[in-house]
């Protein structure tokens, strides 16, 4: 007697009968930088210069889409947040990397550092 679908879903392929299978375009998230990845990337940024000054307070769409174009043609950017205190920093830095979208690598002081891989696409 065959299986019904939902048992063989159940029931496990054996490790060399499995195979990845890619997701939609729109479904994809991106993978977390490893701890050697934001080291590399750090040392990388420390002779950048900020592209950018921003207000924590009004991070506007038109600061999102200034991001997103400083982002061609580079893959790592740093940009200044002014903000009143550390914690605003982050919340205004986790924001920006959200809608960019990009990742955010450490923030140092008032500076975040945003690194996009350069086969990832902007969401608009």
């Amino acid at each position: 007697m065959p299986l019904s679908a939902k048992e063989l879903r159940a029931v496990p392929l054996p490790a060399n009968e499995r195979q990845a299978v890619p997701l939609p375009a729109n479904e994809r998230q991106a993978m977390p930088l490893s701890a050697k990845e934001r080291q590399a990337l750090l040392a990388e940024s420390h002779p950048l210069k900020a592209v950018a000054t921003l207000s924590a307070a009004a991070l506007t769409d038109a600061a999102i889409e200034h991001v997103r174009a400083a982002f061609s043609g580079r893959k790592l950017l740093k940009v200044r947040i002014h903000a009143d205190s550390g914690d605003e920093c982050d919340a205004a830095a986790a924001d920006l990397a959200r809608r960019v979208p990009c990742e955010l690598v450490k923030r140092v002081g008032r500076v975040a550092i945003l690194y996009r891989a350069s086969n990832d696409a902007p969401d608009t």
